[in-house]
């Protein structure tokens, strides 16, 4: 049976596991509880319950909502017991794919730099062994706010490395299958061990940087609770400042002796409101099980020339790919190299061994074939090298300008891999034998050589701009960006321009808006960040950089961030999730649903979010509709043109909100590169078709959208 309230969800497994019996009547349900139940909950044995208050109140049900007494006890009891055991999974009844399918997959999943795969043996059925831990986290965000949420990892047993949430789904609905061998497992304990750390690590990796992200929410609170505090504190001393000093010499002593005590009470309220407000989070694991996952074991061979470097891969038969591979030598997650002295990767490989020389200038190269970058100086498999002028690799895919690592407590946040993104081009540009000079401003430029471009330099306007120079600033911005995104800090609007898509995207959603707005699945986490060259807008002052977010989901989500320079400081306009889209023309709503469905959900609206939304009903219809219609990056567009609009009264009290609404997303499309009919849009909104040509014509008016500002 399927119940949609998750505490009866829970209530009817947690009744069936205890040998209860249960049949739906009506608008409730009514259940048979064996003995240790009745005993343990003090119910009889025939037991009516429901999760709809009229009926409750109706026929005598018990009302099972959260927070009920037994709802409660059930879960404790549970998380008393535990959930332990090993299980082995069915082997799928669908053929298994062939060798040539198999090396072919090998070759496109493993990238492994002046090396080669060949199959040497194989393929054997095999067990692939997979550890599922569940915890429970409390996280405290002050002394009224208290969450809980369950925190899982799935981690492989041989290469502890955590599966993404695709692969523990699939594996989840594969659990209940009844079959011949599903008891026919041997874990090795010694294996378990190292890997059952690992994915306690992980837990409390997942679970701090939730919380960070939850303490984010509530951080106002805490500061406007210590400014009214200070503020209290601070009229009284300076109300006993100035009685002080007119004060007779014999009082004086009296209220200096009270400012002194005002500030030691000051001092500790504070204290007090720092205790209350401090974050701390509660880790209790109640699931460990051991799974054996069907496989197909490949013995292989990795080539250089006539070396070979043996290597074993695993196909796993239920998720229909290999498993990850580790570096044999330091077992990080690098990109494998077959050197000359051995297969490793590029932190092991030796100078001069097929890994790149410290002091060398890193080179921009294109992502790999299956869309992750390769490493800075790495050569790209199946992709020529981006260009120094064109700031995109092959197939118009963004060139990599380095990997940030952001929201982990183990790296750094904002630290980037191998030396910064600036350092790097930096290097890249200092040692070069070019530089970019614009011949307008916003264009893209011309290679010259260093003395043609210093003549240009002096006779030309406006001077010339480094090519390395574009790079550092752009590298800067995004670890600063997507930096203060995963800690939840409000200050990330310092880096948003005024009146921006950017900026109207924080006044609805807070800090964390630019996670839904290349759409980050809400349960995942940001790891790493790989970025492009910055390249300029024809015809504008903007520029263009493209990146790739690596999430603990293990999936990637690409984005695009437009920014210009203010008076030499760098704002960020846009950040949309179309890399590589030709600014500022957006893909056709139809083509973005199908690629990017996660931004045409209403994203979560902060609290300030919410009273803003709450006063402005033209704001609510883009974030409610337009988002579900155009997607977030439109429905920015909209509320950044319709928050410049200085007087708007006027159109409100002659318009509907929708018509309003309607009128402004036809024209931000229009400029978007959309050529929707105004029949279309009406239908779309559900007003009439003449109102909406009569309110367009007074938006366009005084709007005023170019192509170098197109909200």
């Amino acid at each position: 049976m399927t119940v949609d309230d998750p505490g009866m969800d829970f209530w009817f497994r947690y009744v069936n596991a205890e040998g209860g019996a249960y049949e739906r009547a009506g608008d409730s349900t009514l259940m048979l509880l064996p003995d240790t139940l009745q005993h343990r909950h003090d119910q009889p044995e025939d037991l009516l319950v429901t999760s709809d208050p009229d009926v409750a109140r109706e026929d005598g049900a018990v009302l099972l909502s959260a927070g009920h007494p037994m709802l409660a006890a059930a879960a404790q009891t549970v998380l008393a017991q535990g959930d332990c055991g090993s299980v082995r999974l069915p082997r799928p009844v669908t053929r298994a794919p062939d060798t040539e399918h198999l090396l072919a997959r090998a070759r496109e999943t493993f990238t492994i730099d002046h090396g080669r795969i060949d199959l040497t043996g194989g393929p054997r059925p095999g067990i692939r062994t997979v550890l599922r831990v569940s915890s429970l986290v409390t996280y405290a965000l002050s002394a009224d706010d208290h969450f809980q949420e369950q925190v899982e990892c799935w981690v492989d047993v041989q290469e502890r490395l955590a599966l993404g949430d695709d692969a523990a789904d699939e594996l989840v609905g594969l659990l209940d299958i009844d079959h011949p061998e599903r008891d026919h497992i041997e874990p090795d304990a010694e294996c378990l061990l190292p890997a059952l750390a690992e994915a306690d690590r992980e837990i409390h990796r997942r679970a701090a940087a939730r919380r960070d992200l939850l303490a984010g929410q509530v951080s106002q609170a805490h500061r406007d609770e210590v400014d009214r505090a200070s503020e209290y504190y601070r009229q009284i001393a300076e109300s006993l400042a100035r009685r002080r000093d007119t004060a007779a010499a014999n009082k004086a002593a009296a209220y200096q002796a009270r400012l002194e005590s005002t500030a030691a009470e000051r001092d500790r309220r504070l204290a007090e409101i720092d205790d209350k407000y401090r974050s701390t989070i509660s880790v209790t694991p109640f699931r460990l099980q051991v799974i054996g996952v069907p496989a197909l074991r490949l013995e292989v061979d990795v080539r250089r020339g006539d070396r070979r470097y043996p290597l074993e891969l695993d196909w796993l038969l239920s998720l229909r790919s290999f498993a990850a591979v580790r570096c044999p030598g330091c077992r990080s997650v690098e990109p494998l190299v077959a050197g000359k002295a051995g297969l490793g990767c590029r932190r092991c490989q030796p100078r001069g061994l097929g890994g790149p020389r410290p002091d060398a200038p890193a080179a921009v190269s294109a992502p790999t074939a299956s869309g992750a970058p390769t490493a800075s100086g790495a050569p790209s498999a199946g992709g020529r090298a981006a260009s120094t002028g064109g700031g995109a690799g092959a197939n118009g895919q963004p060139a990599t300008g380095g990997s940030v690592v952001v929201g982990t407590p183990e790296n750094a946040v904002g630290s980037v891999a191998a030396g910064t993104a600036s350092d790097r081009t930096k290097r890249a540009g200092t040692n070069g034998s070019s530089v970019l000079v614009p011949t307008s401003a916003g264009s893209s430029g011309r290679p010259l050589d260093r003395a043609a471009a210093g003549e240009a330099g002096r006779g030309a306007s406006p001077p010339p701009v480094a090519r390395a120079k574009i790079v550092q600033v752009g590298s800067k911005l995004v670890p600063a960006l997507w930096e203060r995104v995963a800690r939840g800090d409000r200050s990330v609007r310092r880096l948003f321009a005024p009146a921006s898509p950017a900026d109207a995207l924080f006044r609805v959603c807070g800090p964390i808006g630019p996670r839904y707005a290349i759409g980050v699945s809400p349960t995942s986490h940001l790891d790493t960040v790989s970025t492009s060259v910055g390249r300029a807008v024809r015809g504008t002052d903007s520029w263009i950089l493209d990146g790739m977010v690596n999430c603990t989901d293990r999936r990637t989500y690409r984005f695009q961030m437009c920014w210009h320079f203010d008076q030499g400081r760098p704002l960020i306009d846009e950040i949309g999730p179309f890399a590589s889209a030709y600014w500022p023309r957006l893909p056709d709503s139809s083509y973005s649903r199908h690629t990017h469905g996660q931004v045409f959900q209403s994203p979560p609206v902060s609290i300030t979010g919410a009273e803003v939304l709450r006063h402005d009903p033209v704001a609510d219809v883009f974030v409610s509709r337009t988002v579900r219609l155009q997607g977030i990056p439109i429905a920015l567009r909209c509320l950044a043109a319709w928050w410049r609009l200085e007087q708007s009264t006027d159109l409100l009290a002659a318009h509907r909100a929708d018509v309003v609404a309607a009128g402004m997303d036809r024209i931000i499309r229009y400029r978007a590169g959309g050529r929707h009919q105004f029949a279309e849009v009406a239908s779309d909104y559900g007003v009439d078709e003449r109102e909406l040509r009569e309110t367009s014509s007074v938006l366009q008016r005084r709007l005023h959208l170019t192509a170098a500002r197109p909200w």
